[in-house]
């Protein structure tokens, strides 16, 4: 595989190639990534790839930026997986039933990266602008080693008075704590929602988010998400300035 490739080339031609294997070989070729950085790395002898991995060869020709790129796109393929095996285990029964399961099941899902939340960090606060949406809103996983559940929608805030637009943002919802950690099914942390907290515009100008301010979205704020999914336009729940609604497809 040539290294020419742009990284983001790359890592889409990757995640394309291992979209179709099955369980057992996205795990082994995961594995087999890790074993091979290891042992470049760290000359470990007892590292080396296993025979019985399908894809052993194929890693062992690659340059390491190759094999981060490979390591990087099965853990992408792994989460998207996760996202069509059970959505009340990953977003959680109370969300799905505040939001509407088949309503969060029609929503498109896109990798995190499309959507310009990349790096792993507690609040994303103005990451995300409307031309980073292709449609209204979308779900998805944001994070590899930390992994959370996300919607985003595209919003139109609106002046009750004159009926307005002042101005389209969007509001990214996701579990504050991951689903390999505190925010698990069972865990007591399943079910704490937050926002990015801030809002841009593609223009720049920033707002604070009109869904959610502290402590965990609730059950109101949720119930809000599903309004603007549904095509509803309502008051913003903590900014009565503004009467909100999702931004139809055009």
């Amino acid at each position: 595989m040539a290294s020419a490739i742009s990284e983001k080339t790359q890592c889409t031609t990757l995640a394309n190639l291992f979209r179709d294997a099955s369980v057992e070989k996205l795990a082994c070729a995961l594995q087999g990534a890790e074993a091979e950085l290891v042992q470049r790395t760290q000359s470990a002898a007892g590292q080396s790839i296993s025979k019985q991995c399908p894809y052993a060869s194929f890693l062992r020709k690659q340059s390491s930026t190759d094999v981060h790129s490979i390591l990087h796109a099965t853990k992408e393929e792994q989460a998207r997986r996760k996202l069509e095996l059970g959505l009340e285990d990953l977003y959680g029964k109370w969300f799905c039933d505040l939001v509407g399961l088949e309503q969060l099941r029609a929503l498109p899902v896109v990798p995190a990266k499309e959507v310009n939340l990349d790096a792993d960090e507690t609040y994303p606060q103005y990451w995300v602008k409307p031309q980073h949406l292709k449609t209204s809103a979308v779900r998805g996983i944001w994070g590899i080693e930390y992994p959370r559940p996300f919607v985003a929608v595209k919003i139109e805030l609106i002046s009750p008075a004159t009926k307005k637009v002042r101005a389209t943002v969007v509001e990214v919802i996701f579990k504050r704590y991951s689903v390999n950690r505190d925010g698990a099914k069972g865990k007591m942390m399943e079910d704490n929602y937050v926002t990015a907290l801030g809002n841009q515009t593609d223009e720049g100008e920033k707002y604070g988010s009109v869904l959610y301010s502290s402590g965990g979205m609730s059950s109101e704020q949720i119930q809000a998400l599903r309004d603007l999914l549904a095509g509803k336009e309502i008051p913003a729940p903590t900014d009565k300035r503004f009467l909100i609604r999702m931004v139809q497809n055009s």
